[in-house]
């Protein structure tokens, strides 16, 4: 085995630490409190993208429609968990921009840590992201 798969079957396992992390970490705080601000417009956007209804034909929406259609299959699979489900996504979002940042840092540097080093400023930015942001479905984390 060469060195460049080893390094893509790290970076690999990594992002599949970070996914299982993260789903763990969601499902501890994602039913904790209520956050009023745009919890069910995203979510009421993606059913009305559901029931075929057209943007600024049917409704008017300030919001693209681009985050309608990436949270559809939480309406679709959600049931009575719809917005634990939600926040669970929203929660994967900010893990994978967390670790695909320190990526794109070490690819465009030459910044090199080793594998705890990485953990320790991921959990940092995910930290920093997660503070940062309520967890709902918003346009902006979709962005």
């Amino acid at each position: 085995m060469n060195k460049t798969s080893s390094y893509n079957y790290l970076h690999i396992a990594i992002i599949i630490l970070t996914l299982v992390g993260v789903s763990i970490l969601s499902f501890i705080i994602s039913k904790l409190g209520y956050n009023p601000t745009d919890d069910g417009v995203i979510l009421s956007l993606a059913r009305r993208l559901y029931i075929w209804q057209a943007p600024h034909k049917d409704f008017i929406s300030i919001r693209p429609t681009g985050s309608g259609l990436i949270h559809l299959p939480e309406l679709l699979l959600g049931g009575n968990y719809i917005v634990l489900i939600s926040r669970l996504v929203v929660c994967l979002q900010f893990g994978l921009i967390s670790l695909f940042s320190i990526l794109l840092i070490e690819k465009a540097s030459s910044f090199s840590a080793s594998l705890v080093a990485k953990c320790l400023i991921f959990v940092v930015a995910f930290y920093l992201c997660i503070h940062t942001f309520p967890l709902i479905a918003w346009t902006t984390i979709d962005g």
